[in-house]
């Protein structure tokens, strides 16, 4: 209490000091001893002051959690990316806050149609070799060899590009192609477990689409034994490791098919993640004007959050199930078959180079007169003649 009797009030330390300088320190004490208690009070009314403001900023957080609830929060952070990704580019210098979701659909492309140039250049590379190792044989089994090694290589070609979208049912029977002579339609339909006499050893019954992913290496065998018929030929001892080389082209290409097509038809999800990762989507945008109720904000900007994110998340989902099936006829679908007729072209050029017109026009007659692509003579002489007019006239 102070000498009026009113009870001892909080002071500052200017005040403090001030009473110091007026009042009279008794015998006992010392000024210093005084000058300690007042110290004491101050720090102690800040230790107060402090725990006091604390307390109020806890309460205020808890109250603005308790405002937002957990979805809303889910949303802020869906939002801003920015503090998903702050750590990271703390650690990382020089890094940029990109979400993942903006670099799949570019992946993926950039993925599936880089896989189909490389399966396209794999087969392009294996004829390729195959008539520029033999061309110093020049006589009629060597130019049929070479012609035939060129449309098996052409043909498997064909039959990959049709189970890309085969699947989807955008594509035919890999053992109904018209570029199939038929020669080698009935030798398909003999060795198929659907149409031929395969079904007798199969340990159980093969669907349709089962059948059709083993059709490429059905073509793919027979291509190993055309390959093989290299032993015929007089120049046989003049290719060295050659053979071994066509050998591994075919075997990768095979590979490339499997890791492509594999997945798809006998790796199938058990699990709908699919389907539960866009029913979770649909639900959370659709939820989102609940969560955004409870914000302090205009009408006008909520409208354009939602308007916005919605458009980014169903356009986002829209492109993934896209993606899904990129193969077929589509305007957004990759082009696949141009890929593969590109390389029927550089084929028939190197026969042509090699073998001359009339050999290059007989691959292009069954790839071509067989089948649907384009128009041709009736005859693959025809067509030479026909060319030769119009380069001397």
């Amino acid at each position: 209490e102070t000498r009026s009797g009113e009870p001892r009030r909080s002071r500052s330390l200017a005040s403090w000091r001030d009473t110091l300088s007026t009042i009279k320190v008794s015998s006992g004490q010392s000024t210093w001893a005084a000058l300690g208690l007042v110290t004491e009070a101050v720090s102690s009314k800040r230790v107060k002051e402090e725990n006091i403001e604390q307390h109020k900023n806890e309460e205020q957080q808890k109250n603005e959690r308790r405002k937002k609830g957990f979805l809303h929060v889910g949303i802020q952070l869906g939002i801003n990316p920015q503090r998903i990704v702050s750590d990271e580019r703390k650690r990382v210098e020089g890094s940029h806050p990109v979400l993942p979701c903006q670099c799949i659909p570019a992946i993926d492309q950039l993925v599936l149609s880089t896989r189909t140039k490389a399966q396209c250049h794999s087969k392009w590379s294996l004829a390729t070799s195959v008539v520029v190792a033999t061309k110093g044989d020049q006589s009629r089994d060597a130019k049929q060899f070479r012609n035939d090694v060129a449309y098996s290589t052409c043909l498997l070609l064909r039959v990959c590009m049709v189970m890309c979208s085969y699947g989807s049912g955008k594509g035919e029977c890999p053992w109904e192609i018209k570029e199939l002579d038929n020669y080698t339609k009935e030798k398909l339909r003999l060795h198929n477990a659907i149409t031929g006499h395969t079904g007798l050893f199969s340990h159980k019954k093969r669907s349709e689409m089962e059948e059709a992913y083993r059709i490429p290496y059905t073509l793919a065998n027979f291509l190993r034994l055309k390959l093989a018929e290299y032993k015929k030929l007089e120049s046989k001892d003049e290719l060295g490791p050659e053979p071994a080389r066509w050998t591994a082209q075919l075997n990768g290409f095979m590979q490339s098919y499997h890791d492509q097509m594999g997945a798809q038809c006998f790796g199938e999800t058990p699990f709908p993640f699919e389907q539960i990762g866009r029913t979770i989507v649909m639900l959370w945008v659709f939820t989102l004007p609940l969560a955004m109720s409870s914000d302090d904000g205009s009408i006008v900007s909520h409208v354009f959050f939602i308007f916005f994110v919605t458009f980014a998340f169903i356009g986002l989902e829209t492109v993934a199930t896209d993606l899904e099936d990129p193969f077929g006829h589509d305007e957004t679908d990759i082009d696949n078959y141009g890929l593969a007729e590109i390389v029927y072209e550089d084929i028939y050029s190197i026969v042509d180079i090699v073998d001359g017109m009339d050999w290059a026009m007989k691959v292009y007659y069954k790839m071509s007169t067989q089948g649907a692509s384009g128009d041709a003579c009736s005859s693959a002489t025809e067509r030479s003649k026909l060319i030769q007019d119009c380069e001397t006239g």
